[in-house]
């Protein structure tokens, strides 16, 4: 597996749901290996319940790696602190790198957003195997908007043999920058029904529970008009 959001340490709820699929995976009795991008404090290399990590460096000094910073997203990263989109070419080599090395040992490479899609895609010279692209979101709303994103995310994905989408509206958003069907699939992230059990229905006022960055295309002023309403 290779994402660009991955815990940077055990216990960190930064791409949990990346990590929740190895888990489930490695249950399953699969070896799973992950690529994941490297942040100050992070390992480069450990193995957390089986499950073996790597986090290429990417700058001369550890400290004044950007990429993850504050831990939010690429997206949000590259806004906040516009210097960062420098470091986008030495992470994405190593990033290459590093699925080149461990791809050669798997069986198909799964990659998280188009990021690292392209990094699967672009070393598979290297590594032989078959690249599945799950795309979750910014990497298919917002990149396609950026000069040359919709040349990009349309190159990266039709070199696929396989892309999953978590929800139908994504899928209608792949097709309409010219992915071909065929390869197209609807694949919502998982539950673990054994961790995440209903409480007993209690009398009590009802709640309402947002989860995820909060940020605007997130349309949470929506959620807080309906509520109101």
């Amino acid at each position: 597996m290779a994402a660009t959001t991955f815990p940077r340490w055990a216990g960190d709820g930064q791409g949990a749901f990346v990590w929740g699929l190895a888990r489930a995976l490695t249950r399953q009795g699969l070896t799973v290996a992950v690529v994941a991008i490297h942040t100050p404090g992070a390992a480069e290399h450990e193995t957390i319940e089986g499950i073996e990590v790597v986090r290429p460096r990417y700058w001369w000094r550890e400290a004044d790696e950007l990429l993850r910073k504050d831990g939010g997203g690429l997206p949000i990263t590259l806004r906040r602190y516009p210097m960062a989109r420098i470091q986008l070419a030495p992470f994405f080599a190593g990033h290459m790198r590093a699925i080149a090395a461990i791809g050669r040992d798997a069986d198909v490479v799964h990659a998280h957003w188009t990021i690292s899609g392209g990094a699967a895609v672009w070393s598979r010279a290297f590594h032989r195997r078959p690249v599945v692209v799950t795309v979750q979101g910014s990497d298919i709303f917002q990149v396609p908007k950026l000069p040359f994103g919709a040349a990009y995310t349309r190159h990266v994905l039709g070199r696929c043999q396989r892309v999953t989408t978590l929800t139908a509206a994504l899928r209608d958003a792949a097709l309409k920058i010219g992915v071909d069907d065929g390869s197209l699939c609807v694949i919502p992230n998982g539950v673990d029904i054994n961790e995440f059990v209903p409480a007993p229905q209690a009398d009590r006022e009802k709640v309402m529970l947002f989860v995820g960055f909060l940020i605007q295309r997130k349309g949470v002023a929506f959620l807080l008009d309906a509520a109101a309403q």
